[in-house]
């Protein structure tokens, strides 16, 4: 995606994530592209906050969320981990994890869209969503919308997922989410494959 949006003069994505691993880093990483990661801090005396991890892995912490202007999607992709993440650095200084009921608890307290940067909190109210492999029955995916949308979204988003449960799809409409029941593989595949034409790649 990124080379694809800087061709069209678009801003790049923001990425939020509830999982802890690096995964995600790791992908930008081998595609040769930099990113900015934010993620949450669960313990210590910055609990609450967000902190940024720059290209160059220094990490800041995000004291005043409206007057950090560090980050611009403009730049570099933004990968959000909202319940924290995993520290690849020897001394794991910036480990943390959102993972027990009381971290649930005042993460369900927090209001996300005030304590994230400035830069990226028209890109959580004025912008579609696209889900992969979330269910509605994963009562943290419902902690995380309720931080991000207090009204019912309003630019037109979608989910996909291979194996719902019983009111996945009722719940994702009530919220003005296109639901897809497919695999994960094949959907990625054929979004691969689309991205792919238009850059003149063969996936």
């Amino acid at each position: 995606m990124p080379p694809l949006l800087r061709e069209r003069g678009a801003s790049q994505q923001l990425l939020i994530t509830t999982d802890y691993d690096g995964a995600l880093e790791r992908a930008f990483a081998e595609a040769g592209e930099e990113i900015d990661v934010v993620a949450y801090l669960a313990a210590g005396r910055e609990r609450g906050r967000f902190c940024h991890v720059g290209p160059d892995q220094s990490v800041t912490v995000i004291a005043d969320p409206s007057d950090y202007v560090e980050l611009s999607l403009e730049h570099r992709p933004v990968v959000l981990r909202t319940r924290g993440r995993m520290d690849s650095s020897p001394t794991r200084d910036w480990e943390s994890f959102v993972v027990t009921e009381d971290d649930h608890i005042d993460f369900g307290r927090a209001n996300l869209g005030a304590t994230v940067p400035v830069a990226l909190a028209p890109a959580l109210r004025q912008n579609h969503f696209l889900f992969l492999g979330y269910s509605m029955n994963d009562w943290c995916l419902r902690l995380v919308l309720g931080r991000i949308w207090t009204e019912r979204p309003i630019f037109r988003s979608w989910a996909v997922a291979p194996d719902p449960g019983p009111v996945d799809e009722e719940l994702w409409n009530a919220l003005g989410v296109h639901f897809f029941q497919t695999e994960l593989d094949q959907y990625v595949g054929a979004l691969h494959e689309t991205i792919g034409g238009s850059l003149g790649v063969t996936p």
